[in-house]
């Protein structure tokens, strides 16, 4: 993940996209600048939900009040405006994951990587995030995602590998999680409930 995302240099080793092959080192900026790595225990900052939201979009140079103005629409779209005054340190852990997550996706990333989105979450938490990552898909977001829980993620569709003994191969088809799993309903915080009836 920190290679894809410009973070650590490989030994060796080229980036193909878009038809162009490149060494890592040319195509290191390109990477830094439309690759966006989540990390399984994301750093939120001692403000506001929403200033956190549009904290990545000031330094991409928006205007506060602009940031300020796309970071809560994208929290109403996402179902979390609830949190929106919030102070980011007194959320939950599925709390901090999913404003990360929408933190991320508000800069238009070509691919957003997600390091185990659902980690160590109770199964309310991992319902919410899965549902997020639901509707950045739906929205168009290209994911790679982590897991050592793949079946949780197995209905997302896509393209699924397997990491062993330092290669990627095809995985085998995945079983999804279990339908006691996927019937439950993550309890309603806003517009939530509704959208996930729609899915």
């Amino acid at each position: 993940m920190r290679i894809l995302s410009g973070l650590l240099e490989p030994d060796t080793g080229q980036c193909r996209y878009n038809g162009t092959t490149q060494p890592w080192r040319q195509a290191r900026t390109w990477l830094l600048k439309n690759v966006v790595y989540l990390h399984q225990k994301p750093y939120l900052f001692d403000a506001s939900v929403t200033d956190n939201v549009a904290y990545g979009l000031r330094r991409h140079g928006h205007r506060i009040q602009q940031a300020r103005s796309i970071a809560h629409a994208s929290l109403q779209r996402a179902g979390l405006e609830h949190l929106a005054h919030r102070n980011a340190k007194q959320l939950s852990g599925g709390e901090t994951q999913r404003v990360a997550l929408l933190r991320a996706w508000v800069l238009s990333p070509q691919l957003l990587l997600l390091d185990e989105p659902v980690a160590n979450m109770d199964a309310q938490a991992k319902h919410r995030t899965l549902f997020l990552i639901r509707q950045l898909l739906q929205d168009g977001a290209s994911l790679i995602i982590t897991a050592h829980e793949p079946r949780l993620f197995a209905s997302l569709g896509g393209r699924h590998l397997r990491l062993e003994n330092g290669g990627l191969s095809d995985a085998a088809p995945l079983q999804p999680a279990s339908e006691a799993f996927y019937a439950a309903r993550p309890q309603p915080h806003g517009d939530v409930h509704d959208q996930w009836q729609q899915q």
